[in-house]
């Protein structure tokens, strides 16, 4: 932020409660889960930037629910001051903790243009059913059994009988 302190950030920003917003924000940022938590919502914005799928609004709807824990964290560490926000302070906080995010790791990564995936089957079965389309036809043309002896078996196909001898 360019602002002299977080504090003036949100009371600039229109923010109800400036102090708490302030608190919480030095809170997630000096508390070593909470990081953590951030920061792995900082990987998962890495992959959607290099995918091409990055939304900045959504992004941002992500960072509030680590406000949110935050909050929680906050109030069960026992001080004398409990903090409450509304949802517009937790979205400016949020909103904060992303520009931070972006101006240090995010602005650098560049969106890639993504592999073509590879070919799900590169052997006789996907030719097979590629030649005959659809999974019934394919099925009515596979040879079936009709007759099995000690040393051959007789098959039937489309074209007519076919005789496999073992040994042979």
């Amino acid at each position: 932020m360019s602002y002299a302190s977080a504090y003036d950030y949100y009371q600039q920003k229109g923010a109800k409660d400036p102090h708490a917003a302030e608190e919480i924000d030095l809170w997630i940022n000096n508390t070593r889960p909470l990081y953590e938590q951030m920061m792995g919502f900082k990987d998962n914005y890495v992959l959607k930037i290099q995918k091409g799928k990055f939304d900045k609004n959504l992004a941002i709807k992500g960072l509030v629910n680590v406000v949110k824990v935050a909050i929680t964290h906050y109030n069960k560490q026992g001080f004398d001051w409990r903090v409450s926000l509304s949802e517009h302070d937790k979205m400016l906080v949020a909103k904060a903790l992303f520009e931070d995010m972006w101006d240090e790791y995010l602005c650098k990564i560049k969106a890639e243009v993504p592999p073509k995936p590879a070919r799900r089957f590169n052997n006789e079965t996907y030719k097979y059913l590629k030649r005959y389309k659809s999974k019934p036809e394919a099925e009515r043309n596979k040879k079936k059994v009709l007759k099995t002896g000690r040393k051959c078996r007789v098959f039937s196909s489309k074209d007519g009988y076919d005789l496999y001898v073992r040994g042979a």
